[in-house]
């Protein structure tokens, strides 16, 4: 927990990695509340360096995702990991849900420990570890290798 921790401590670090995030100038280009949406996952990983992210998987909360569906840039879909709605953009590299399953705390929670920069919020490293154990997908699996693998040193 300490390498996390010092791993953190590179934030001003981070401010200059925001345009290594693939996708991110489409998530901003959106105009989203930055306060109400939560960069997780891959897009996390881009951001510390780990390794690049193929898309940009967001969660929003219940308000913003609701305004979605009159957004003409972006598309109704399901969750490909269990029954709950999202919308993409019509590339589909951005992805916006409205709950973090399998975790059953509200994105409110999550956004209230998020790491901030440049006013966008990412889930921190130890929240995604702990998302992708639960998923424990061979992708998810990897993952956690290459995070501890960096965090380590």
């Amino acid at each position: 927990m300490i390498q996390l921790f010092k791993f953190y401590l590179q934030e001003k670090k981070l401010e200059s990695r925001l345009e290594n995030v693939n996708h991110i100038k489409q998530f901003l280009d959106l105009g989203l509340p930055k306060n109400k949406c939560l960069i997780m996952s891959s897009g996390v990983m881009a951001l510390f360096g780990i390794r690049k992210n193929r898309d940009l998987d967001v969660i929003v909360t219940k308000d913003v995702f609701n305004k979605l569906k009159n957004n003409k840039k972006l598309i109704y879909s399901h969750r490909r990991l269990s029954d709950n709605p999202s919308y993409q953009t019509l590339d589909h590299n951005v992805e916006f849900y409205d709950t973090m399953w399998p975790f059953k705390k509200s994105i409110e929670h999550y956004l209230k420990m998020a790491i901030v920069v440049k006013g966008v919020r990412f889930l921190p490293l130890r929240k995604v570890i702990k998302w992708k154990k639960k998923l424990n997908r061979n992708k998810d699996r990897e993952d956690i290798q290459l995070i501890q693998r960096v965090v380590r040193g």
